[in-house]
């Protein structure tokens, strides 16, 4: 029953996203303001459409509240948060939202997903799931804090080995044969003619 009421948070909160530093004005239109960010910070010129849009929860370290935003089509959610890498290395950000129950089985994964992506690895998080180079990452259970560093690249030199394994056996054997040089069949023309001619002499 717990789980079917997870789920149905979860659900209504698909097309949800939260953004971050962005600045307070006690006058504000939190829609106009958030389109207005979305054009400029993310580069999307298209205006989007909105179910409702809120600030919330408490003031982050700049003093600024995250807003949370319902989009109207989820297709337009996904454009947004796919370009939410523009936003590295500035005050802003944006992220998914989810029910704190999956966000906590979320939260061990975050730095493991930040050092897979130091390692040039792709990394993908759908709800509580962590896929690395699209393998499912599997946390060391035998202890808390053992989603680190060391875990992470343990699994990435796990998945390396695979990888090697499976190039090695799927490349092309070759046959006894074409393991020599081939052997030239196809007489020389000229040699068999001057055979001939020699016969025809004696």
């Amino acid at each position: 029953m717990e789980d079917d009421a997870i789920e149905l948070k979860w659900r209504s909160m698909k097309t949800n996203l939260i953004f971050t530093g962005i600045q307070f004005h006690p006058e504000e239109n939190t829609e106009d303001k958030l389109n207005s960010f979305i054009k400029q910070k993310l580069k999307i010129d298209k205006r989007v459409n909105f179910v409702c849009v809120h600030r919330f929860g408490k003031r982050g370290h700049r003093g600024n509240r995250p807003i949370l935003a319902k989009f109207v089509s989820i297709k337009d959610k996904e454009i947004v948060l796919k370009n939410g890498y523009k936003l590295k290395e500035t005050q802003f950000g944006v992220k998914e939202q989810f029910p704190k129950e999956i966000e906590q089985q979320r939260k061990p994964l975050y730095p493991v997903a930040k050092q897979a992506r130091k390692e040039k690895r792709k990394v993908r998080m759908v709800r509580d799931k962590l896929y690395i180079d699209g393998d499912l990452y599997k946390p060391n259970t035998e202890g808390v804090g053992n989603e680190n560093v060391h875990d992470v690249l343990s699994f990435i030199q796990r998945r390396n080995i695979t990888q090697q394994y499976e190039r090695s056996t799927n490349e092309p054997q070759l046959s006894q044969l074409e393991r020599f040089p081939r052997v030239q069949t196809r007489f020389d023309y000229q040699t068999v003619k001057n055979a001939d001619d020699s016969r025809r002499n004696t």
